[in-house]
């Protein structure tokens, strides 16, 4: 059973990467539920780490395209989404905040998909740094209302600016972490387990950027936001 799950791990985390190298989001989304269940000590640091690590590999690709302008406005937005996640834990539940947020996601994408266009304006890329400050510090998934507003811009745009959003974004989490004392070595330890999944994904993923860059990345997208959205809503309803 566990030559299997380290098996089973190590094609998700391959999977999982490679989906995130051509769409900029969708690592955890696809290992948490299930590293979790395996060792619940994978979340939040592991995770968090691997979210720091991937999107460093992408900035390295993708560094000419990023929308500078958009990434400031939208750290701005995280930063602020941070302190108002911690004020909301202390009025409102945890779950019901992820109950609306997940609701509003769905929402979001059923709009993408009639005649309402998302761009990144200054207003639009702050509210979305806001909104994935408070769900990326309350549940760890703050990708999705970035993806949404980015979602009919270039490829390479999409990647490197949700790359560069999910490092800064990391980094903050981190910090708040280390200052509760939740940051360890045995975290370290379990990140170390998934780099080499990662970096093949990431690798894997240049064979493909071609083919998804043809119109296909604002649908992949989309799916990936809207199944976080599913799976918040989910998990929330079940505890």
């Amino acid at each position: 059973m566990e030559y299997f799950f380290i098996g089973l791990m190590a094609l998700l985390v391959i999977t999982a990467s490679f989906l995130q190298s051509l769409i900029g989001l969708g690592y955890v989304l696809i290992v948490a539920p299930f590293l979790v269940l395996y060792d619940p000590n994978f979340v939040p640091v592991p995770m968090l780490l691997c979210g720091l690590f991937l999107p460093l590999l992408m900035i390295w690709r993708d560094h000419s395209s990023i929308d500078f302008t958009g990434l400031k406005l939208a750290i701005f937005g995280r930063v602020l989404g941070n302190f108002i996640a911690v004020w909301l834990i202390t009025i409102i539940s945890r779950n019901t905040f992820m109950l609306v947020f997940g609701i509003l996601v769905i929402i979001a994408v059923i709009l993408s998909e009639s005649n309402l266009k998302f761009r990144p304006t200054p207003v639009s890329v702050c509210i979305a740094g806001l909104f994935s400050g408070i769900m990326g510090t309350l549940a760890g998934l703050g990708g999705p209302p970035m993806a949404i507003l980015y979602q009919n811009e270039k490829g390479s745009v999409i990647r490197g600016t949700l790359s560069g959003f999910s490092i800064l974004g990391t980094v903050l989490s981190l910090f708040f972490l280390g200052v509760a004392g939740r940051f360890t070595l045995n975290d370290l330890k379990l990140f170390s387990y998934m780099v080499p999944g990662i970096v093949a994904g990431f690798y894997l993923s240049k064979y493909a950027i071609g083919i998804v860059d043809r119109g296909y990345i604002r649908k992949v997208m989309l799916g990936v936001s809207f199944l976080a959205a599913i799976m918040v809503i989910v998990k929330t309803l079940r505890f």
